[in-house]
């Protein structure tokens, strides 16, 4: 019988000098820390709950784009339920037209948000070929 060998894993460096253990790291490796944290949390909720998140993020991200995109400022379906106090559930998100192919390319400026939260970052221009293959 051989003998179980862990692999290899680096070790933690800590972001503050005298600390060595715990390590405590950097800002952004603490966020990410936060993040992967949560992530294992939610893998065990149920479909309900991640249902219910990722709904209530969509209200968010609605909310937002109807403000900042031409595009979705001029669609009625969305505008209505931004400016609805109505919770958005799977039957009224069901009900949303989707965004096909041939209108997102023929309106990608349209479709670009004037401005974005300065928390998420830098707006990065990315092109594709449009191949799906």
């Amino acid at each position: 019988m051989t003998d179980f060998v862990s692999p290899r894993v680096a070790e933690p460096s800590s972001a503050v000098p005298g600390i060595d253990w715990p390590a405590l790291p950097e800002p952004v490796g603490a966020s990410m820390l936060a993040l992967q944290f949560q992530l294992q949390q939610s893998q065990w909720w149920s479909l309900e709950e991640i249902r219910a998140h990722q709904l209530r993020q969509f209200q968010a991200l609605l909310a937002h784009v109807v403000v900042q995109t031409d595009w979705y400022g001029q669609q009625a379906a969305f505008v209505e339920l931004a400016d609805s106090p109505e919770i958005i559930d799977e039957q009224l998100f069901s009900q949303l037209p989707l965004l096909c192919r041939s209108e997102l390319q023929q309106n990608l400026p349209a479709l670009t948000a004037s401005e974005i939260p300065p928390a998420h970052g830098q707006r990065l221009d990315l092109a594709t070929s449009g191949s799906t293959g």
